[in-house]
């Protein structure tokens, strides 16, 4: 009977997190995670959960998030929540918006869909605020801008007057709302590419597809700003047909490359051949050409039968027309943005779309989502096991025994 003791000091005092300045202190939006191998399980869960949540001390929940998402077990019934404090959380539970829930599937994989034309003034801020990479392609992309536009894009969203007449006026102008969409849509891609979230098919629509295009490697991210700042100057013209040509030879000067990452065309309806790809001639009449949106998201659909519908950008309009669609109608379909009408926050919103990712069975870099910041693990509820009674009663005994 030895006795062995250790002597332990006390831990090192936590450093504070790393918070970008930037005048928005609003709280951040934290997604907890619950999961369990039956239904019945996480039932139970989410009961307890429900609870803790309630009690949480607000400084407590970035800690509580982190150790949901990486100190536990990740099985096939999952249910996540969204919130910023435990009275949005007690909120949401007691109208049954609290939790969102799925099964996990196996093969389940992400196709990008990006819209064509849905853009307000201050569209990402809040992501711009508070998600680093979201925020760094940006600036690279107004820097990439700003030259032919002659105006910072990231100062015309989110500086002081970004909500103001004439900020709205200039979004108007096609050749500077197309660079400003492809920028927020790019760096929307490259946040989620961060996270963890990698896309094995995508489709846009008219100027998305070029965003998809730029995710899958036709162009680098400046040849492609250059593309995208031309098509704006061309559609903005009273007559396009006339510079039609021009713009094809300003094509030409790019470096095309192989598409790493399929994408159906909205041109044709079908899948984007490489050849396609790589030739001036198919992006110059993809300016002027039907947008066949409906047909190649139907493609997508039915090509790609495992596949979670992820908007990739602002608004929600392509999530709204393949609920529409009859191929779409059972298909998990999710916005990354806010929109226009709701003014929702960016930030949860695309929250929201993580939890939807990763309950139906999308591997989430749940660390990537606290770069910058220094969570640590804490105490949370433990898992809640799916008990049945085994007890073996005696003849005539009441029912009532111990399990």
């Amino acid at each position: 009977g030895t006795n062995c003791h250790i002597v332990l000091e006390q831990p090192p005092t936590p450093t504070a997190p790393d918070h970008r300045s930037t005048g928005d202190e609003a709280p951040r939006h934290h997604v907890v995670l619950a999961s369990a191998k039956t239904a019945r399980s996480l039932n139970g869960a989410q009961t307890r959960w429900q609870q803790f949540l309630r009690d949480s001390e607000p400084t407590a929940l970035p800690d509580v998030a982190f150790t949901s998402q990486i100190g536990r077990g990740e099985f096939e019934h999952r249910a996540a929540a969204v919130g910023r404090d435990a009275a949005e959380y007690a909120t949401a539970f007691a109208d049954g918006s609290g939790w969102v829930s799925g099964r996990a599937r196996p093969d389940a994989t992400v196709a990008f869909v990006y819209g064509g034309g849905t853009q307000w003034p201050g569209m990402g801020r809040h992501l711009y605020t508070h998600d680093n990479v979201f925020h760094d392609v940006m600036h690279h992309c107004a820097q990439l801008a700003q030259e032919q536009l002659g105006l910072d894009l990231c100062e015309l969203l989110y500086g002081p007057t970004w909500d103001s007449p004439e900020t709205t006026a200039l979004l108007e102008q096609t050749r500077i709302q197309q660079p400003a969409l492809f920028a927020v849509q790019t760096a929307m891609t490259e946040q989620w590419r961060a996270w963890g979230v990698q896309p094995t098919a995508m489709v846009g629509h008219s100027l998305g597809e070029i965003v998809a295009a730029t995710t899958a490697g036709v162009w680098s991210l400046p040849d492609a700003m250059r593309l995208v700042c031309w098509r704006g100057e061309l559609m903005q013209q009273q007559e396009p047909g006339a510079t039609l040509g021009e713009f094809e030879r300003r094509l030409r000067s790019l470096k095309f490359q192989t598409p790493q990452i399929p994408i159906v065309s909205t041109v044709t309806g079908d899948w984007l051949a490489p050849e396609q790809a790589m030739d001036p001639a198919y992006w110059a009449g993809q300016v002027r050409s039907v947008v066949r949106f409906s047909d190649a998201v139907q493609r997508l659909l039915v090509d790609r039968p495992e596949a979670l519908l992820l908007e990739v950008g602002p608004g929600a309009t392509a999530q709204t027309l393949i609920g529409e669609l009859e191929t779409g109608t059972d298909r998990v379909a999710v916005s990354s943005m806010g929109n226009s009408r709701t003014h929702t926050d960016d930030s949860r919103t695309t929250r929201e779309a993580l939890a939807h990712l990763w309950v139906n069975g999308i591997t989430i870099d749940w660390a990537a989502l606290h770069q910058g910041r220094t969570p640590r693990r804490t105490a949370i509820p433990t898992y809640t096991f799916d008990t049945k009674r085994y007890w073996i009663d005696a003849p005539g005994s009441p029912t009532t025994s111990p399990r």
